[in-house]
């Protein structure tokens, strides 16, 4: 194994170039090269660790030590990096969440991290979290911490039976290796889950382990060169077979409401088990059958990248996410050149002057760990001062009085209202059914001079259960297609009262595109072209409710056509460019003209 292979260096190579592309945006296989790296990993790691076991030399304090270093110096150098840059140009909500994803990833825990918080490795919020990448860095720490762990356990307790030590281990790895695997192919769990545990994605690195083992014991002749051509054909085609559906703008919100039109549904990009089993085998054969000098693996290019590799997988999502921030989420020319130049610069520096100048000493260890907690004591302040680092008047946070869930509590109080109408008191009922935008307009009504002269009730999701609020209710507010409302609800509604549609709304892709520009002096008068997506679900709106349709995106639009981002006093409409902002919600209840909704008797036709 000491024989240096330039093939694995290019699987490594072309395995960083798919996750690039694909967290680019442009190529939905791409995270199969993830596979590709811990099936490398295992090949290269657990011969070594075998062959210290068999001789009772393994030093697991050395070993840990060894890979913590081999780790941490570019994930606390990049943690650093994104506070500095988070801290200057992200907004709260978003900072808070970078600040507890540089805790996880110095804890080597993001892959956790990121299963209890978005659950989904392919949730549009992703692209926006420059260190989500480091799911692969914790679960591969893990194995490195606990797989020595489970070999000693293992072996001392096989030791009973009289065997060789060599015969415990290989044991204990075909054990763990069914055992994972077979946990990964029963369906009592999701996708979801499966993606970022060890326990599931153990097989892949134990799997590159064998073949490891297996070259180690048989030499790195050249084996099998027709089927070696054929398996390397075979993986690049399913690893770039995704260059066929360039993703949708993966990092582009799909409209509210787009699930009822066939022509907008969201493509869905999710992890095939099979393609992960073939990139697995199809890694582990090409290992096996060890053809360096041929054609495909002969790239002097791809094996200087492979060499990289770690370097590239570091900066790239940084990159990445930092440009969607403050520059744009369109996938253009301009997008794919900047990004990977910058990629390109930062990689080959932090490959020159950090992965190859890091001494794999205690003095060492101790230094890169001060400097990961250096890392995580900020990072904890801002935690809990909930990502709040300065008075942001545009939002009207305050710096000395921060406060949690202020977004999310805003526009959830409205589940407060989810209760019957009271006895008649000579008020107007007012329903308002439906998802998050209903309850936006909820907010506008509660924040409207209405606010004491009705009762309001909110349904967030119709059912039979409710004809007597709807029994009840003298204007129900409602954000659905016409068609799609029940027949139960019609015919449960008083003759004369009245229904209206909810409008949806979209101010701009994300706030820190215009907050980065808060210097400017005409910062405040900020406007964007309306997303076409969102102007055509508007127009299918608008069209099936006719006159009973509450136009968010008609009252917000000026001019010359384009949607206001802040309220005529300076203050964001939506904290989140979908969502409305108590200011937002202010704003628009003095816009709305409510005598026209709640004094109305002219029924909509049903």
């Amino acid at each position: 194994m000491t024989e240096y292979r330039q093939d694995i260096d290019v699987l490594k190579g072309f395995a960083i170039f798919s996750v690039v592309l694909f967290h680019m945006g442009i190529l939905n296989s791409g995270y199969l090269g993830v596979d590709i790296f811990f099936v490398v990993n295992g090949f290269l790691v657990i011969p070594k660790i075998f062959e210290s076991f068999s001789q009772n030399k393994f030093s697991y304090s050395i070993f840990f030590r060894n890979k913590y270093l081999r780790i941490i110096p570019l994930v606390v150098l990049a943690s650093f990096i994104c506070l500095l840059i988070g801290c200057f140009g992200l907004l709260p909500e978003n900072l808070k969440n970078l600040s507890e994803a540089i805790i996880a990833g110095n804890l080597f825990s993001e892959n956790i991290f990121l299963n209890i918080t978005t659950r989904d490795y392919w949730d549009i919020s992703n692209n926006f979290k420059p260190l989500m990448h480091l799911w692969y860095i914790g679960v591969l720490m893990e194995f490195y911490i606990l797989f020595p762990l489970l070999l000693w356990i293992g072996t001392k307790i096989l030791q009973t039976l009289n065997k060789k030590t060599e015969d415990n281990i290989i044991l204990i790895l075909s054990f763990l290796f069914t055992l994972s695997l077979i946990l990964y192919l029963l369906p009592y769990d999701n996708d979801k889950n499966k993606f970022f545990f060890l326990h599931y994605r153990l097989f892949e690195i134990l799997s590159g382990g064998v073949v490891g083992l297996i070259c180690a014991r048989s030499g790195c002749a050249n084996r099998f060169p027709k089927l070696h051509y054929i398996s390397i054909t075979l993986l690049i085609f399913v690893v770039l077979s995704g260059l066929l559906f360039i993703q949708d703008i993966g990092y582009d919100k799909p409209p509210i409401g787009c699930e009822t039109l066939n022509d907008l549904t969201e493509h869905s990009i999710q992890s095939k088990p099979t393609l992960l089993l073939l990139t697995v085998f199809l890694s582990c054969f090409i290992l096996y059958s060890n053809n360096s000098g041929s054609i495909i693996l002969n790239s002097s290019f791809l094996a200087n990248i492979g060499k990289r590799s770690y370097s590239y997988f570091i900066w790239h999502q940084i990159v990445f996410v930092f440009y969607r921030y403050f520059i744009s989420t369109e996938l253009t020319l301009k997008y794919v050149i900047l990004t990977l130049a910058i990629t390109i610069i930062l990689s080959e520096l932090s490959y020159r002057f950090i992965e190859l100048r890091v001494n794999k000493t205690n003095k060492a260890f101790f230094l890169w760990m001060t400097l990961s907690f250096a890392a995580i004591i900020p990072s904890l302040w801002i935690h809990n001062h909930y990502g709040v680092v300065r008075n942001i008047p545009e939002l009207s946070i305050n710096f000395s009085n921060p406060s949690e869930g202020r977004y999310s509590g805003y526009n959830g109080r409205v589940f407060d209202y989810d209760k019957d109408f009271p006895e008649k008191n000579g008020k107007k009922n007012i329903l308002v059914i439906g998802n998050s935008f209903s309850r936006d307009i909820a907010n506008c009504i509660l924040e409207s001079t209405y606010k004491d002269s009705i009762n309001l009730s909110y349904i967030f999701e119709l059912n039979r259960n409710h004809c007597e609020r709807i029994k009840e209710a003298d204007v129900v507010l409602i954000f659905s297609f016409k068609e799609s409302v029940p027949d139960y609800f019609w015919k449960n509604l008083k003759e004369q009262s009245t229904v209206w549609g909810i409008g949806t709304k979209c101010y701009g892709d994300i706030n820190e595109q215009i907050y980065i520009h808060r210097s400017s002096p005409n910062y405040r008068n900020t406007s964007l072209p309306i997303r076409n997506d969102y102007l055509i679900l508007n127009e299918k709106l608008k069209k099936d409710w006719g006159d009973h349709y509450i136009d968010m995106i008609g009252i917000s639009t000026i001019d010359n056509g384009l949607i206001r981002i802040f309220t005529p006093d300076g203050k964001f409409i939506s904290h989140d460019c979908l969502h409305l902002s108590k200011d937002g919600a202010s704003w628009y209840a003095s816009q709305i003209d409510w005598s026209t909704i709640f004094l109305s008797d002219k029924q909509i036709n049903t």
